[in-house]
């Protein structure tokens, strides 16, 4: 079974930062969908809509944080990997989606 992301609207592409911590960040909404045959895709139907953030650091540990902050005010911490941070979260509907905003 293969599963794709398939992003639909980007708030903020991969950009280049400019700091000494991080290479780059992204802010990304979008729907996830499955294809398992020759057959067209279909929408995942319980977290179909998805928010996505993420950092990529210029090193590991060269920074020990990360948050981002939705059009709401809710301030979301985003998970520590080796070298980067992200969030993601699923939501059945883009309704679902848009009003955790």
């Amino acid at each position: 079974m293969s599963l794709g992301l398939v992003l639909v609207a980007c708030l903020s592409a991969p950009m280049p930062a400019s700091g000494a911590d991080v290479e780059t960040y992204a802010v990304v909404k979008g729907q996830s969908f499955s294809q398992t045959s020759s057959a067209a895709p279909t929408p995942i139907p319980t977290s179909s809509f998805q928010f996505v953030s993420l950092v990529d650091l210029i090193a590991t540990n060269s920074a020990t944080g990360a948050t981002v902050q939705l059009p709401g005010g809710t301030t979301k911490t985003l998970l520590k990997e080796t070298s980067s941070f992200n969030f993601s979260d699923g939501f059945a509907s883009q309704a679902d989606r848009k009003s955790a905003e």
